[in-house]
């Protein structure tokens, strides 16, 4: 799935805006070119404003992309711009932009097919970012769209993610071939003086002021695929200058996001363009890495037209390089005939093409690079080699291209060119794939120029009948080239030696800061072999890369061997072992001074060390660690939780007390009257059996002081009995009966005087 770019990461607040344009609204419904009406504007950009226009004659949709004034009295930019366009027109590929058309008389402009679906640098400035498996896609069709344009002469300089648009099938077209030449080889600048734009994008050697060649291409699809998954642009500063200056002899470091894309763009960012791999090698490299990726979600694109009435500006103005040199040949190794992608990259998606194999009128399969053009690298390889790893020159090539094309590689000429023979080696017939009519013609002349044997025939007959007509001329051949066997090995032994290959120094790169895996993948890609020595370092993890061998900035040759050193670790520090019942800040404070951390594993209750205190450190923490390790602590959560116990009613107070003490508890008590427990037990305890306690906390037991008596008052003195009543219910009794001399006075009571009743025993007077 496409992943959202996250806020504030990659190249904060760059992204183009829509933004009104009053100029680019007033030239709606204007006709260029008798039969272009502009529909609705597109974008604009340092060279040119983009339209929707309609073709009045063939009643189609196109683009037309209208350049600036100041272009159009530049007359040594008018003569360029027209080679350049009818050079660009001819191009025919699945994935480079059509161009129907073009025109400078009243303004210079080019008309090309519209692609609705937007470009790549919409896509990203929306906030999305793609993954491997996507970005593979995108890469894989621009690969082969500029391996088709570089072998028929043709470098693009202005490889951008604004250049990479999307048809609504889903399939990628490049766009401006020719543009970006013509403006550079007229010497054009911005209007004003203005300072040209950014470099995000541009090759060392653009930086360097160097001659381009197709590898320039190369690179900057590099960087944009990187920019697709990550969001970020490697090398890019505040300046354009600081931007070009950083990436001058540095090898292009492909972040691990990038997944198994990263071998064969870091073969692509190589600062050496000669070291460089081309288009093909990439997309070779690209079909590799697919086998390990799963199969990619459709692109969200972000749609060609911006709201009514605005216009998106281009964030990443056109770099004008200056003239290029076309470099031929391919960088395929023996590796790059090892493809065997998945069936995702082969097969056609009938979601996006609406049938099987083949996109919308038949073209190609959308987005997808189909199994002929996999057969065709390793074709290319096998039939253009030749020896293994010499060049060739590139009106030598064969024609299994990872292009649809039909013209000669190398050619970068008019429309309409002629049939041109071709001197063919001697090679497997079925390695030759021909993509148009061309007739051969193999000129074989032995060394003693006695005689001349010439083969002409037609490469599109079937392979089996090219076979059966070229072997006698093959047989023929060898007989004649036998007989004059000695004179040839003559001639090789008097030339001069070819020259030795050019010997390329490459300055030692800063890798401190780095991951081992990454330094390691920096310096062997610059060719040299890598010893790596560790040490151990404070402030360093692990892995990290301290330093180098050569020192930085010293230029070394290919196959050199330099030492890595990476960190071991930090130093190893004695670990304080008196720590138990130190207090938990203590212990910190101990660790902390042999800069080690520390850190509460456990927690123990422990009756004699403090809750906080540490009881020991945790188990298996050896006698030495690592500075900047954290120590383990066990710490002590004080003593256990208490239990009451139960069962202690009606026990002796002195038996309670023995059992709660064993606890750890404290006792108290308190005495009550009850009728029931005998005097001295225990009648109750609060908190009551099953509760929980801290050691030490305090059990209540009430003890019985055993039934509640009261003694009998005595009325022999009471002058009356009314005295007499009053004195018993005094006591808490209740008076009774009344018996003797009804003249008499209370004598005695029964019960008798000090006999000890209850309370509210009735009590009976005796007169007397």
């Amino acid at each position: 799935e496409v992943r959202p770019r996250l806020p504030g990461s990659g190249d904060t607040g760059r992204y183009p805006r829509s933004v009104a344009n009053p100029r680019m609204t007033a030239e709606i419904g204007r006709v260029l070119g008798g039969r272009y009406r502009l529909v609705a504007p597109i974008g604009m950009g340092a060279s040119a404003q983009v339209y929707l226009a309609d073709d009045v004659r063939l009643r189609r949709r196109v683009a037309l992309k209208m350049l600036h004034d100041a272009l159009a009295g530049d007359t040594e930019f008018l003569r360029r711009f027209r080679a350049e366009a009818r050079a660009a027109a001819a191009l025919s590929h699945p994935n480079i932009m059509a161009v129907y058309d073009w025109g400078d008389d009243e303004i210079a402009f080019i008309v090309t097919e519209y692609l609705g679906g937007g470009s790549l640098r919409a896509l990203l400035d929306r906030g999305d970012v793609l993954t491997p498996s996507q970005a593979l896609m995108v890469g894989l069709e621009a690969a082969r769209a500029l391996d088709y344009a570089h072998r028929r002469g043709f470098v693009h300089r202005d490889i951008k993610p604004a250049n990479l648009l999307f048809g609504d099938d889903h399939r990628l077209r490049i766009a401006d071939f020719g543009l970006a030449r013509a403006l550079a080889e007229a010497a054009w600048t911005e209007p004003q003086g203005a300072v040209l734009g950014t470099a995000r994008y541009a090759s060392p050697e653009q930086a360097k002021g160097e001659k381009l060649s197709v590898k320039a291409d190369v690179y900057s699809l590099a960087l944009v695929l990187i920019e697709a998954v990550t969001g970020e642009v490697p090398f890019t500063a505040d300046t354009t200058l600081g931007t070009l200056m950083a990436r001058v002899d540095r090898q292009l470091v492909v972040p691990d996001d990038l997944g198994p894309l990263q071998g064969v763009l870091t073969r692509a960012g190589h600062p050496d363009p000669a070291e460089r791999i081309d288009a093909r090698a990439l997309a070779a490299g690209l079909l590799r890495a697919a086998k390990a990726l799963p199969t990619p979600e459709p692109l969200p694109l972000a749609g060609a037209l911006p709201p009514a009435g605005e216009v998106l500006a281009d964030a990443d103005p056109t770099v004008h390089a200056p003239t290029t040199a076309v470099s031929s040949g391919s960088d395929l190794t023996s590796e790059d005939l090892d493809l065997d992608p998945p069936d995702w990259v082969n097969r056609a998606d009938p979601d996006l093409d609406g049938g099987e194999g083949t996109g919308a009128a038949g073209a190609p399969a959308a987005g997808l690079m189909g199994a002929g053009a996999v057969a065709g690298l390793a074709g290319t390889t096998a039939a253009e080699g030749g020896v293994a790893g010499a060049p060739q020159p590139a009106s030598d090539s064969s024609d299994d291209d990872l292009d649809d094309g039909s013209d000669p590689p190398g050619w970068a000429g008019p429309a309409t060119v002629a049939t041109t023979p071709v001197v063919h080696r001697i090679v497997d017939p079925d390695a030759v794939v021909t993509a148009a009519p061309r007739t051969s013609t193999a000129v074989l002349t032995p060394p003693d120029g006695t005689q001349v044997v010439e083969v002409e025939e037609d490469l599109h007959e079937e392979p089996e009948r090219r076979r059966r007509r070229r072997w006698p001329w093959v047989v023929a051949a060898v007989i004649l080239l036998a007989g004059g066997g000695g004179v040839a090995a003559a001639t090789v032994m008097d030339r001069e030696p070819p020259p030795p290959p050019r010997a390329i120094d490459l300055p030692m790169p800063a890798v401190d800061g780095l991951q081992q895996a990454q330094a390691e993948q920096l310096l062997e890609a610059a060719g040299w072999t890598v010893e790596v020595q560790q040490r151990r370092q404070n402030d360093t993890a692990a892995g990290d890369v301290l330093d180098v061998e050569p020192s930085p900035g010293t230029r070394l040759a290919r196959g050199q061997a330099v030492v890595l050193w990476v960190s071991e670790g930090q130093e190893m520090v004695a670990v304080p072992q008196e720590l138990a019942g130190e207090s938990l800040e203590a212990a910190t404070e101990a660790l902390f001074l042999q800069g080690l951390a520390s850190e509460t594993v456990e927690e123990e209750h422990h009756e004699e060390i403090p809750a906080g205190s540490v009881i020991r450190l945790a188990e298996n923490t050896p006698e030495q660690v690592e500075r900047g390790s954290t120590v383990g602590l066990v710490v002590s959560a004080g003593p256990r939780p208490r239990t009451v116990p139960g069962g202690l009613y009606n026990q002796s107070r002195e038996e309670a007390t023995q059992i709660l003490e064993a606890e750890g508890l404290t006792v108290e008590y308190n005495e009550q009257f009850n009728d029931e427990v005998e005097e001295g037990n225990v009648v109750s305890q609060a908190p009551g059996p099953g509760t929980t306690l801290a050691r030490g906390d305090v059990v209540t037991l009430e003890i019985s002081r055993g039934p509640n008596l009261v003694a009998v008052p005595d009325v022999s003195g009471a002058d009356s009995t009314a005295e007499a009543n009053a004195l018993i219910r005094a006591a808490g009794l209740v008076p009774g009966n009344v018996s003797g001399s009804s003249e008499g006075s209370p004598s005695r009571t029964s019960p008798s005087a000090g006999t000890e009743v209850r309370p509210g025993t009735s009590i009976d007077i005796v007169l007397g």
